[in-house]
């Protein structure tokens, strides 16, 4: 029981580490369709407060990506072996290496528009 608890909180942290990488494509898709041009810069948007909370999930994602590995290890030392958990660490691993390719590839612009 213990170490389903662990596990499934380690797949929600890591979930919520990602959860900027959604954050950012709403706000763009929301800029774009409002009908005016797209802001030059991401601080001139109409949608501050979206803004804002995808700025705060971005800061967040380091600590949830920790947060999520050291559940995963809490779970593989209660189990003691490593089969019961790989599902977990798979998913884990998507979660944050999503985070990291949008930042590492910037697609179409926008990480570095939000940085703005």
């Amino acid at each position: 029981m213990k170490t389903t608890i662990f596990r499934w909180s380690s797949v929600t942290t890591a979930a919520l580490s990602a959860f900027w990488v959604v954050l950012l494509a709403a706000l763009v898709v929301r800029c774009k369709s409002i009908g005016q041009p797209f802001p030059v810069l991401a601080k001139l948007s109409p949608f501050h407060d979206h803004l804002m909370l995808a700025d705060r999930w971005l800061t967040l994602f380091p600590a949830f990506a920790i947060l999520a590995a050291v559940l995963l290890g809490a779970a593989w030392y209660f189990e003691r072996r490593f089969r019961s958990v790989r599902a977990t660490a798979v998913a884990i691993a998507v979660c944050v290496s999503l985070s990291l390719l949008v930042i590492l590839v910037n697609p179409g612009g926008y990480f570095s528009w939000f940085l703005s």
